[in-house]
Protein backbone atom coordinates (compact mmCIF):
# COMPACT_ATOMS: atom_id res chain seq x y z
CA UNK A 1 0.00 0.00 0.00
CA UNK A 2 1.49 3.30 -1.08
CA UNK A 3 -0.06 6.45 0.28
CA UNK A 4 0.50 9.73 -1.56
CA UNK A 5 1.44 7.90 -4.76
CA UNK A 6 1.23 11.19 -6.64
CA UNK A 7 4.74 11.91 -5.27
CA UNK A 8 6.01 9.84 -8.22
CA UNK A 9 5.96 12.90 -10.44
CA UNK A 10 7.73 15.12 -7.92
CA UNK A 11 11.33 15.51 -6.82
CA UNK A 12 10.59 13.52 -3.66
CA UNK A 13 9.21 10.65 -5.75
CA UNK A 14 12.49 9.49 -7.27
CA UNK A 15 13.14 6.95 -4.50
CA UNK A 16 9.54 5.71 -4.65
CA UNK A 17 9.74 5.37 -8.44
CA UNK A 18 12.94 3.32 -8.27
CA UNK A 19 11.52 1.14 -5.52
CA UNK A 20 8.37 0.43 -7.54
CA UNK A 21 10.26 -0.29 -10.76
CA UNK A 22 12.58 -2.76 -9.02
CA UNK A 23 9.66 -4.35 -7.18
CA UNK A 24 7.66 -4.83 -10.39
CA UNK A 25 10.67 -6.07 -12.39
CA UNK A 26 11.65 -8.64 -9.74
CA UNK A 27 8.12 -9.96 -9.35
CA UNK A 28 7.60 -10.20 -13.11
CA UNK A 29 10.81 -12.24 -13.44
CA UNK A 30 9.46 -14.67 -10.85
CA UNK A 31 6.01 -14.67 -12.51
CA UNK A 32 4.44 -13.78 -9.19
CA UNK A 33 1.11 -12.04 -8.86
CA UNK A 34 0.93 -9.17 -6.45
CA UNK A 35 -1.47 -6.45 -5.46
CA UNK A 36 -0.37 -2.84 -5.37
CA UNK A 37 -2.64 -0.25 -3.82
CA UNK A 38 -1.74 3.34 -4.56
CA UNK A 39 -3.65 6.04 -2.72
CA UNK A 40 -3.96 9.69 -3.68
CA UNK A 41 -6.57 12.36 -3.29
CA UNK A 42 -4.98 14.59 -5.90
CA UNK A 43 -3.81 12.50 -8.85
CA UNK A 44 -5.65 13.42 -12.04
CA UNK A 45 -3.86 11.03 -14.40
CA UNK A 46 -4.45 7.68 -12.71
CA UNK A 47 -4.68 5.88 -16.07
CA UNK A 48 -1.19 7.10 -17.01
CA UNK A 49 0.06 5.88 -13.65
CA UNK A 50 -1.60 2.50 -14.24
CA UNK A 51 0.18 2.20 -17.59
CA UNK A 52 3.49 3.09 -15.95
CA UNK A 53 2.96 0.35 -13.35
CA UNK A 54 1.75 -2.22 -15.94
CA UNK A 55 -1.69 -2.43 -14.36
CA UNK A 56 -4.62 -3.79 -16.40
CA UNK A 57 -6.77 -0.70 -16.86
CA UNK A 58 -10.07 -2.54 -17.38
CA UNK A 59 -10.04 -4.55 -14.16
CA UNK A 60 -7.06 -3.32 -12.16
CA UNK A 61 -7.81 0.38 -11.68
CA UNK A 62 -10.42 1.50 -9.20
CA UNK A 63 -11.27 5.18 -9.16
CA UNK A 64 -13.51 6.41 -6.40
CA UNK A 65 -14.79 9.68 -7.75
CA UNK A 66 -17.55 12.10 -6.82
CA UNK A 67 -20.28 9.66 -7.87
CA UNK A 68 -19.88 7.59 -4.69
CA UNK A 69 -20.32 10.57 -2.35
CA UNK A 70 -23.58 10.94 -0.43
CA UNK A 71 -23.30 14.71 -0.65
CA UNK A 72 -22.32 16.09 -4.03
CA UNK A 73 -19.01 17.84 -4.19
CA UNK A 74 -18.51 20.60 -6.69
CA UNK A 75 -14.99 21.49 -7.65
CA UNK A 76 -13.34 24.14 -9.73
CA UNK A 77 -9.79 23.81 -10.99
CA UNK A 78 -7.87 27.02 -11.52
CA UNK A 79 -4.32 26.80 -12.78
CA UNK A 80 -1.62 28.68 -14.53
CA UNK A 81 0.59 26.52 -16.71
CA UNK A 82 4.10 27.82 -16.43
CA UNK A 83 7.57 26.62 -15.54
CA UNK A 84 8.11 29.69 -13.41
CA UNK A 85 5.38 31.47 -11.50
CA UNK A 86 6.00 35.19 -11.68
CA UNK A 87 4.49 37.62 -9.19
CA UNK A 88 1.99 38.66 -11.88
CA UNK A 89 0.88 35.03 -12.36
CA UNK A 90 0.49 34.57 -8.59
CA UNK A 91 -1.57 37.77 -8.33
CA UNK A 92 -3.75 36.67 -11.23
CA UNK A 93 -4.29 33.21 -9.74
CA UNK A 94 -5.04 34.68 -6.30
CA UNK A 95 -7.46 37.18 -7.84
CA UNK A 96 -9.41 34.37 -9.53
CA UNK A 97 -9.32 32.31 -6.34
CA UNK A 98 -10.67 35.22 -4.29
CA UNK A 99 -13.48 35.79 -6.78
CA UNK A 100 -14.48 32.11 -6.54
CA UNK A 101 -14.30 32.04 -2.73
CA UNK A 102 -16.30 35.27 -2.41
CA UNK A 103 -18.88 33.86 -4.82
CA UNK A 104 -19.23 30.77 -2.61
CA UNK A 105 -19.47 32.84 0.56
CA UNK A 106 -22.18 35.03 -0.95
CA UNK A 107 -24.30 32.36 -2.65
CA UNK A 108 -24.15 29.18 -0.58
CA UNK A 109 -25.58 28.72 2.88
CA UNK A 110 -22.80 27.51 5.20
CA UNK A 111 -20.17 27.30 2.46
CA UNK A 112 -17.13 25.09 2.94
CA UNK A 113 -14.17 25.13 0.61
CA UNK A 114 -10.89 23.32 0.26
CA UNK A 115 -8.18 24.99 -1.76
CA UNK A 116 -5.31 22.79 -2.94
CA UNK A 117 -2.10 24.73 -3.42
CA UNK A 118 1.01 23.55 -5.27
CA UNK A 119 3.60 24.05 -2.54
CA UNK A 120 4.00 24.34 1.21
CA UNK A 121 5.15 27.95 0.93
CA UNK A 122 2.19 28.91 -1.25
CA UNK A 123 -0.23 27.28 1.21
CA UNK A 124 0.48 29.86 3.89
CA UNK A 125 0.73 32.70 1.35
CA UNK A 126 -2.67 31.80 -0.16
CA UNK A 127 -4.23 31.58 3.30
CA UNK A 128 -2.88 35.03 4.15
CA UNK A 129 -4.20 36.50 0.89
CA UNK A 130 -7.66 35.06 1.60
CA UNK A 131 -7.52 36.32 5.20
CA UNK A 132 -6.61 39.82 4.05
CA UNK A 133 -9.52 39.97 1.60
CA UNK A 134 -12.02 38.58 4.13
CA UNK A 135 -10.90 41.16 6.68
CA UNK A 136 -11.18 44.00 4.13
CA UNK A 137 -14.67 42.87 3.08
CA UNK A 138 -15.67 42.44 6.75
CA UNK A 139 -17.34 39.14 5.93
CA UNK A 140 -18.58 37.03 8.83
CA UNK A 141 -16.56 33.90 9.40
CA UNK A 142 -17.51 30.50 10.72
CA UNK A 143 -14.45 30.12 12.90
CA UNK A 144 -14.63 27.34 15.46
CA UNK A 145 -11.59 28.77 17.22
CA UNK A 146 -13.42 29.18 20.54
CA UNK A 147 -14.11 25.44 20.69
CA UNK A 148 -10.39 24.64 20.96
CA UNK A 149 -8.83 24.58 24.39
CA UNK A 150 -6.54 27.51 25.10
CA UNK A 151 -3.62 25.18 25.88
CA UNK A 152 -3.73 23.86 22.31
CA UNK A 153 -3.89 27.35 20.83
CA UNK A 154 -0.92 28.46 22.89
CA UNK A 155 1.29 25.98 21.05
CA UNK A 156 0.64 27.16 17.50
CA UNK A 157 2.26 30.14 15.74
CA UNK A 158 0.48 33.49 15.78
CA UNK A 159 0.09 33.56 11.98
CA UNK A 160 -1.89 30.30 12.04
CA UNK A 161 -4.04 31.60 14.92
CA UNK A 162 -4.86 34.65 12.78
CA UNK A 163 -5.92 32.40 9.91
CA UNK A 164 -8.06 30.27 12.24
CA UNK A 165 -9.82 33.39 13.56
CA UNK A 166 -10.95 34.06 9.98
CA UNK A 167 -12.14 30.48 9.55
CA UNK A 168 -9.14 29.50 7.43
CA UNK A 169 -7.13 26.40 8.23
CA UNK A 170 -4.01 25.24 6.44
CA UNK A 171 -2.38 21.86 6.19
CA UNK A 172 0.75 20.50 4.57
CA UNK A 173 3.39 17.93 5.40
CA UNK A 174 5.76 20.55 6.76
CA UNK A 175 3.57 21.51 9.70
CA UNK A 176 4.72 20.40 13.13
CA UNK A 177 2.53 18.25 15.35
CA UNK A 178 1.71 21.36 17.39
CA UNK A 179 0.47 23.15 14.28
CA UNK A 180 -1.74 20.26 13.19
CA UNK A 181 -3.97 20.48 16.29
Amino acid sequence: VIDEIHFLREERGVVLENLLLNFIRNLQKKSKNFRLIGLSATIPNFYDLANFLNVNITNGVFYFGPSIREITLNHVIIGIKSNYQSQYEKKTLNSILIQKVLFLLNTIEKPKSIVFVQSRKNTLETGLVLMEILEKKKLPCNSKLDTFKNEKLGKIPLVIKKLLKQGIGIHHSGLSKKEKI
